[in-house]
C-alpha cells in the first residue's frame, strides 16, 4: 500500500514541471505582446532590423525551449524519479535556466548585451550535464552508461559551441561597440546564433526520435503500444 501512494505522489512530479513550463510559456508570450503592444496598438516596425531580429531570436528559442520539454518528457518516462528527489531538484533548475534563456531572447535587439543570451545557452547545456552525471554515479545497465556517455559527449560539444560564438561575439561587438560596423556584425551574429539553435535542436530531435521509436525498446512499458 505504501508503494502505490508513494508511486501516485511520484507520478505527480512531472505535472509541476509540466505546470511551470505552461508559466514560462505565457510569462514570455505575454513579454513579447508586451513588446510590440499588441493589446494596445501594435507597434511593430517592419523596416526596423531590431523588430524582426526579436522575433527571429525569440522563436527560435520558443523551439529549442519546446524540443527540452519534449526531451523531459522522454527521459522522465524512461528514468522515473524517485524519493530522494536528486533529479526532480536538477529539473527544476534546468527549467529555471530555460526561463533565463526565453527572457534574453529579447536581447537581439539591444546589443552588445546579446552576449548573455549566447553564454546563457552554453551555461544550460553545462548544467544539463549534471544530470546525466548523477545517473551515472547510480550505476545502471551497461546500455544505459553508454547512452548517458553519449548525451554527455552530445552537451559538451554544443556547450563549446556556444562558449566559443560567446568569446567571438565579445570580441567583436561587445568589447568593439563604437566602430561603425557594429550593429551590422551583432545582427549577423544573431542570425548566425539562431540558425545554430536550430541545426542542433533538429538535430536533438532526430536522434531522440531514433533512440526512442527506432533503435531502443521502450523502457517499463511506457512507450510500448
Amino acid at each position: 500500500m505504501a508503494s502505490e501512494v508513494a508511486a501516485r505522489y511520484l507520478q505527480r512530479l512531472p505535472t509541476f514541471i509540466t505546470f511551470f513550463f505552461s508559466i514560462m510559456l505565457v510569462r514570455n508570450l505575454g513579454e513579447l505582446t508586451t513588446v510590440f503592444k499588441m493589446t494596445t496598438g501594435p507597434e511593430f516596425d517592419k523596416f526596423g532590423l531590431g523588430d524582426w531580429l526579436i522575433i527571429l531570436s525569440f522563436f527560435t528559442t520558443l523551439f529549442f525551449v519546446v524540443l527540452c520539454w519534449l526531451a523531459y518528457n522522454v527521459l522522465v518516462d524512461r528514468f522515473p524519479y524517485t524519493v530522494n528527489y536528486a533529479f526532480f531538484f536538477l529539473d527544476v533548475v534546468r527549467f529555471s535556466l530555460l526561463y533565463v534563456v526565453m527572457n534574453f531572447a529579447f536581447l537581439a535587439a539591444h546589443p552588445p548585451t546579446y552576449l548573455y543570451y549566447i553564454i546563457s545557452l552554453g551555461v544550460f547545456h553545462t548544467f544539463a550535464m549534471s544530470w546525466h552525471l548523477l545517473r551515472l554515479s547510480r550505476g545502471g545497465t551497461q546500455a544505459e552508461r553508454a547512452e548517458h556517455f553519449r548525451d554527455m559527449r552530445f552537451l559538451a560539444m554544443v556547450s563549446a559551441i556556444y562558449y566559443g560564438l560567446a568569446i567571438i561575439y565579445g570580441v567583436t561587438v561587445t568589447l568593439s561597440w563604437h566602430s561603425s560596423n557594429s550593429w551590422a556584425v551583432h545582427s549577423v551574429f544573431v542570425v548566425i546564433t539562431s540558425a545554430v539553435v536550430v541545426w542542433l535542436s533538429a538535430n536533438r530531435l532526430h536522434a531522440m526520435r531514433v533512440r526512442v521509436f527506432e533503435s531502443e525498446p521502450p523502457a517499463q512499458g511506457v512507450l510500448a503500444k
